[in-house]
């Protein structure tokens, strides 16, 4: 288990027309984060469909993301939001923040080969079961650790008292395949009535979104 203690997630939606530009904007932020941040461990843009982007990027503690959110490509985003993005800053991208606590992260340590696919699956914990199902991820975190060398990157990460979630990244679409048919993806299957709102087909596959991973950096 690595030192990622902090993430936050932020959706994006390209105003009509903007989507290149939107592309383009982010994979030159993850060079200045490379250049300019190194309290920021991780940081990938991501592309969900034709106009909705994000950002998933990882922090040793809550004052190296202010740090973050204080830097050159939050400064660049903020003044750029409102061409770029549907609602500008205050609508299109603050109400979209998404902080969360990491409860257990898998990171090699040596930088694989090119990461192309990420996968985000967020989970409600059924009233009562919230503790159980942070439980339930972290042991599953040590699972992917011993079991998937192809899900490269892997967090498990709680939002707020009921609000978890599951961030990963692949070098392909074999390594998506290979981790929905491996043990931990059986396992919350399995327990997934017991532990999320909606079960294994509403509270789970209804949720997953698969990005495509436009650039990521390291530290």
């Amino acid at each position: 288990m690595s030192n990622t203690r902090e993430t936050t997630y932020i959706s994006l939606n390209a105003e009509e027309g903007k989507e290149r530009q939107l592309s383009k904007f982010l994979i030159a932020g993850a060079e200045m984060v490379k250049k300019n941040e190194p309290n920021t461990l991780f940081w990938a843009a991501l592309k969900f469909n034709d106009n909705t982007f994000g950002i998933f990027d990882t922090f040793t503690n809550e004052n190296a993301r202010e740090e973050h959110f204080s830097g050159q490509v939050a400064n660049a985003l903020k003044e750029n939001s409102l061409s770029l993005l549907k609602g500008g800053w205050k609508e299109g991208v603050i109400p979209n923040i998404y902080n969360s606590k990491v409860l257990y992260s898998k990171v090699p340590k040596q930088q694989p080969g090119k990461i192309k696919k990420a996968i985000f699956i967020p989970l409600t914990a059924k009233s009562g079961e919230e503790k159980n199902l942070a439980n339930f991820l972290v042991s599953g975190g040590s699972l992917v650790s011993e079991l998937e060398p192809d899900t490269h990157y892997w967090y498990a990460l709680q939002f707020d008292e009921n609000k978890f979630g599951i961030f990963d990244f692949f070098a392909d679409q074999n390594g998506v395949d290979a981790h929905f048919n491996g043990d931990v993806a059986a396992a919350l299957q399995k327990k997934s009535h017991l532990l999320v709102e909606g079960g294994w087909e509403k509270g789970v596959l209804s949720n997953v979104k698969q990005f495509e991973v436009l650039s990521l950096i390291t530290q």
